[in-house]
């Protein structure tokens, strides 16, 4: 778990200072040895899952620092639905990261230059956000499994996403998908 607390997992400069992280991508650099690690900064609803995912190995291991973390990495895909003005989570995006996992503050210059930085124009980013590498919403069902571990261990001291008056709207859409077709992992189809 080390290195992935190391170089995997960021927390990324949002509006009010939220303790939240994501899990980003990094790639070996073979063409500069003097620069061995490329960092990416991307957020993936498909990384959504590992919140759910390291609350079950803290729960099994009785760990309470990477129960911190499975909170913040399920606090993260939450903020990201919040974010946006539809309320849907994008696929892909990239935000400014901090430095520091521990203390971060928002700083709206920093944001603007990174927004600016990937050809992305501030008045069409959610603040926070850098880039909508992907805009689709294609169902994961990742979300779902953070909730349900971290909510029925009773280890969720967030909203319960079955609440209707929640603030929460994360993950209403592919809960209203899975009532009516019983399950969301796949494209749905109409038919007959």
């Amino acid at each position: 778990m080390q290195p992935i607390k190391k170089h995997i997992l960021f927390r990324p400069m949002v509006p009010n200072n939220d303790d939240i992280l994501f899990s980003g991508s990094l790639r070996m650099n073979d063409q500069d040895s003097s620069v061995p690690i490329n960092y990416d900064y991307q957020a993936q609803h498909l990384g959504c899952f590992t919140g759910g995912m390291l609350g079950i190995g803290a729960k099994i291991f009785n760990d309470e620092s990477e129960m911190k973390i499975a909170r913040q990495l399920t606090d993260g895909c939450i903020w990201a639905y919040k974010a946006n003005a539809n309320g849907i989570m994008p696929e892909i995006f990239h935000t400014p990261h901090c430095s520091d996992k521990t203390k971060c503050k928002w700083d709206e210059a920093a944001w603007e230059k990174a927004v600016k930085g990937r050809g992305s124009s501030v008045e069409a980013m959610p603040k926070g956000i850098s880039q909508i590498d992907d805009k689709r919403y294609i169902l994961r069902s990742g979300i779902l499994l953070a909730f349900s571990v971290l909510h029925h261990s009773n280890l969720w001291t967030g909203p319960k996403p079955s609440n209707r008056s929640s603030s929460c709207t994360a993950s209403r859409a592919t809960l209203r998908c899975w009532r009516r077709h019983g399950t969301c992992g796949r494209r749905l189809s109409r038919t007959p």
